[in-house]
């Protein structure tokens, strides 16, 4: 789609961008999307966390800084951290301040796992989760698919990146690059379908149901 904007894909940041990237987020107090990549695909019991993707400004939230997403990447493919003791502790007490701020809203797809897996490698609690895109989606079309790839096509006009991608197999053949990407995908098309799923709940007349599944 040559019109469609990325926004700002940080990849590959440094500690430094890491700390600004969440510093200036809880300072504008923007809403941001959170997604999880872990080992143990499917799983989130005993599984490691590898990458949190963030996004912010794609919802067209005024009080973004930027459009753009940032991959922070713990877990090489050979097990190895990617950070040094100093510089991952100070990642972590960052993303715990994030996470656990309760003026910033997180909408996430599957949000349950995703908390299931933060909160196990020790950077939850997550608050102000509110908006579920998978639950909404459910509520909204409950015969239709409500993985992320068919809403981010169906409501938004961005490229496809989940079908090269999807899957372990196919990422064990994607470069450690091309994993950050993916993931900052997934954030950012979260926040990019959250309003528009709000949009088609009250529509539909689904909110108290949408509620009452959030709330179980």
């Amino acid at each position: 789609v040559p019109d469609y904007d990325p926004g700002e894909v940080i990849d590959t940041p440094d500690a430094p961008t890491i700390l600004w990237w969440i510093e200036s987020t809880r300072y504008a107090r923007c809403r941001i999307a959170v997604d999880v990549e872990n080992t143990l695909e499917h799983r989130s019991f005993g599984a490691l966390l590898t990458h949190l993707g963030l996004a912010r400004g794609y919802d067209g939230d005024p009080r973004a800084p930027d459009r753009s997403s940032i991959c922070i990447w713990f877990l090489k493919r050979d097990g190895s951290r990617v950070w040094g003791r100093a510089d991952e502790a100070r990642i972590r007490d960052a993303i715990r301040d994030l996470l656990s701020d309760a003026e910033v809203d997180k909408p996430l797809q599957n949000g349950a796992h995703d908390v299931e897996v933060l909160t196990a490698n020790d950077l939850g609690p997550v608050l102000a989760f509110g908006f579920d895109t998978l639950v909404a989606d459910q509520c909204v079309d409950p015969e239709g698919p409500h993985d992320l790839a068919s809403l981010a096509a169906h409501l938004t006009d961005r490229p496809r990146w989940k079908d090269e991608f999807k899957g372990a197999a196919k990422l064990s053949g994607a470069s450690e690059q091309m994993e950050r990407t993916y993931n900052c995908g997934d954030a950012s098309a979260t926040l990019e379908i959250q309003p528009k799923l709000q949009l088609l709940i009250k529509r539909h007349g689904v909110k108290r149901l949408f509620d009452q599944k959030m709330r179980v």
